[in-house]
């Protein structure tokens, strides 16, 4: 699991409701906390360039426990777009998972499913706090990685895995 909690300074006191679990966005990914979130809303508000004094975002919480699954739906308001410059976008670096991330998606990979469902997919992302996205290019890679070890074609329809 990711370091808790996670350092939210750099997003910005007002964006941060230090709420440390991972969330679903409406737009059908999940952020590994409030933070995450709030942030890629602002990247996404910013790109579209609106202007009005406030955003309201809607999300679902969801904490996962042993025997329960508990989803939630929340609303949060925050500041209107603060523009990104394009240098600032540009110089996003690739997220790189964390030895603990590494260990649950290796597990997952080897232990488990070399192809994730999308729902298997959703609760890796959630258990690592990775994004379905980072999970999903981790998979790839790792796939592509593996069937070059095992002398396996490229091609994911040649051979299963």
């Amino acid at each position: 699991m990711a370091s808790y909690p996670p350092n939210c300074e750099k997003y910005g006191n007002h964006m941060c409701p230090r709420d440390y679990h991972p969330v679903c966005g409406t737009d059908g990914e999940t952020y590994g906390n409030e933070c995450v979130l709030c942030l890629a809303n602002r990247k996404k508000v910013s790109a579209m360039g609106l202007d009005a004094p406030f955003i309201l975002f809607q999300f679902t919480l969801i904490l996962l426990t042993k025997d329960i699954v508990w989803e939630q739906d929340l609303f949060i308001s925050v500041p209107g777009p603060i523009a990104l410059s394009q240098e600032e976008i540009a110089m996003e670096k690739p997220v790189i998972p964390t030895e603990e991330q590494l260990e649950i998606l290796e597990y997952h990979f080897c232990k488990v499913n070399k192809h994730p469902d999308p729902t298997t997919l959703c609760l890796i992302a959630a258990e690592t706090g990775l994004s379905e996205e980072q999970t999903l290019k981790w998979f790839k890679q790792r796939l592509a990685e593996w069937r070059k070890s095992e002398g396996l074609p490229s091609e994911s329809g040649s051979v299963r895995d």
